[in-house]
């Protein structure tokens, strides 16, 4: 008897907005991509403006379907910027989804932007 095996292209999605606006001190949230497809895909974070290293403390945290992009420090004004989920499997094109972090910082006297 035959085994059919059905594959699919690596679909993606993030649980939160695409668009965070925080305050520099605060906790940072959690952004986690989920993704689904067959064979299962891989997951990827890629830092600040794509190819670039996260930021120092930040870790990836691997969970079933998603993976999880978490500080475990305070958000910094230089964590400012985006972040992509990449899901690939194999099968057709990896998809990809963006994340724009912006954390605004105090302003004493003169802010320039």
């Amino acid at each position: 008897m035959a085994t059919i095996v059905r594959e699919e292209t690596a679909k993606i999605s993030l649980h939160q907005v695409f668009q965070v606006i925080a305050e520099e001190g605060e906790p940072a949230p959690t952004f986690s991509c989920f993704s689904d497809g067959s064979p299962p895909p891989t997951l990827s974070w890629e830092g600040q403006d794509g190819g670039v290293a996260l930021p120092n403390g930040v870790a990836l945290v691997p969970r079933r379907q998603n993976l999880a992009l978490m500080w475990n420090r305070v958000l910094e004004y230089t964590d400012s910027g985006s972040y992509v989920c990449t899901a690939s499997n194999g099968v057709g094109a990896a998809s990809s989804v963006r994340l724009e972090l912006l954390v605004r910082r105090e302003c004493k006297y003169v802010c320039v932007a």
